[in-house]
Formats: structure tokens, C-alpha cells, sequence
């Protein structure tokens, strides 16, 4: 079986919300595992970072 869903149009953080909820109602799986997700938050860290630095220049 496959589904298919998107593209998701409006608020991102609505959406993401609601596809949490979905995961929890429905006992999905998220497409990123912890371990992606973790390294995702690191690389923003290491973005938001860079954006700092290049700021004060």
C-alpha cells in the first residue's frame, strides 16, 4: 500500500502538527528516525551560529 500526501499548503508549523498528531492517533511512523532528527538540530545550531558570526562582521 502506498500514501501519498502533500504538497501541504499554509502554516508549517500547522501542518507539522498535525502530521505529529496523525502519528500519534494513527501509530505512524515519522519519515526521520531520532538520530536524522538530531543531526538536523545540530546543523541549525551550526547554521544560526555562522549567521551570528557573519552579522558582526
Amino acid at each position: 500500500m502506498t500514501k501519498t500526501s502533500g504538497p501541504l499548503y499554509g502554516d508549517a508549523f500547522s501542518n507539522e502538527l498535525e502530521i505529529f498528531h496523525r502519528h500519534i492517533t494513527e501509530g505512524t511512523k515519522p519519515l526521520t528516525d531520532l538520530a536524522d532528527s538530531r543531526r538536523d538540530l545540530a546543523l541549525m545550531a551550526e547554521i544560526i551560529e555562522r549567521m551570528k558570526e557573519n552579522s558582526q562582521r
